[in-house]
Formats: structure tokens, sequence, C-alpha cells
């Protein structure tokens, strides 16, 4: 049976270094841009997933909640964006490997 994993994501500036969170996943990577800090977190996101499945974990336990904070700066996203408070589903976010091999905003 084959499985299907969501988890809403935010990337942001912090510093020097952008930081991409997954939310319902618990993880966080960095870059020195925001395609590099997402492409690192794609890929954490897929080793910790393919390890989950390899280990026959629940879905249950797969899914950790990341920390409040996270979670309210997604809120402040949301309403930044004009959209209300209870919409929990922004859009899709899919990443292309072809393109995020460079990183045209760091010139890596």
């Amino acid at each position: 049976m084959k499985r299907s994993f969501t988890t809403k994501v935010i990337c942001y500036k912090k510093n020097d270094q952008f930081l991409a969170v997954a939310l319902d996943f618990d993880l966080i990577d960095e870059g020195d841009c925001m395609g590099e800090a997402l492409s690192r977190l794609e890929e954490n996101i897929v080793s910790y997933l393919m390890m989950c499945v390899k280990e026959k974990e629940s879905d249950k336990s797969i899914y950790r909640k990341a920390s409040k904070k996270y979670f309210d700066l997604y809120g402040l996203f949301i309403e930044l964006q004009g959209k209300k408070a209870e919409n929990k589903f922004l859009g899709e976010l899919t990443f292309n490997r072809d393109k995020l091999g460079k990183h045209a905003c760091c010139n890596s």
C-alpha cells in the first residue's frame, strides 16, 4: 500500500540564514538562501520518512508537531497574506530537484 504524507512548511530569514521548518514533522533546516534551506529540508524530510516507513512506524508516530513558536509564525504569515486564521492550508508546495540544484538567489 502506498502511503502519502503532507506537512505545512514555513521558510523565513533569521539573522543571516534562512530557516525552513516542516511543522507537522518537527524538522528544521537552514541555508544561505531560501532555495537552499528548502532543498535541505526536503532531503531531511525524505530521509526521515524513508526511515519511518522502513521501520514500519505508524502515521500517528510519524507526525510530530513542531514548537508552538513556529505555528505562531505560520499563523502570522496567514494573517499577513490576508487569509482567515481558520484557513489551515495555503496551497501545495512542490519541489523540483532539477530547479533546486542551483540556488540563483545565492549563486551556489
